[in-house]
């Protein structure tokens, strides 16, 4: 049962982000950043309205939530009908999430009450690992390093979170 359901989803999910002419590792490589970027969806939606209904105090975390999901739902929508320009999209939306995450830990006073959100931020670079493409992956990974060096500098000086 559980095996024919995984083998279902499988399929749909290749028939919704497979194209003419698109190859195996292609495939594969589109597969699996719209599968991270789907379950990345699911993590932020569950976090932003459990924080949203619980700890509602918190609206610097609940506005980037909203920020996120924004983002990914966008991408979710656009990757399947993206071909030629898919790797460039990626990019940028990898790029956007980064830059989107360094402020949202300045917002909140820097690296040590970011609530964690420098290991999200990191994961990030990590999901460009599927694109195959070892040049936008060290690029996002300079990115990340100098906007850590950044936000640790300022860190220090900016006050506690306004919320």
């Amino acid at each position: 049962m559980a095996k024919s359901l995984t083998s279902e989803i499988n399929h749909r999910v290749e028939k919704l982000l497979n194209y003419q002419g698109c190859g195996d590792a292609v495939l594969s490589s589109r597969k699996a950043l719209w599968l991270s970027t789907f379950f990345g969806f699911i993590h932020v939606f569950i976090l932003t309205f459990a924080f949203l209904f619980f700890v509602p105090e918190l609206t610097i975390l609940i506005r980037y939530g909203f920020t996120i999901l924004t983002i990914l739902t966008i991408t979710l929508i656009v990757i399947p009908f993206l071909k030629s320009l898919f790797n460039h999209y990626i990019t940028l939306h990898m790029l956007v999430l980064i830059l989107v995450t360094f402020y949202t830990i300045y917002q909140l006073g820097g690296i040590v009450t970011s609530a964690g959100l420098i290991v999200a931020c990191f994961s990030f670079v990590l999901f460009t690992i599927p694109m195959q493409r070892l040049s936008v992956t060290i690029f996002m990974l300079v990115v990340y390093s100098v906007l850590v060096v950044i936000i640790g500098f300022l860190g220090p000086s900016s006050q506690f979170p306004n919320r």
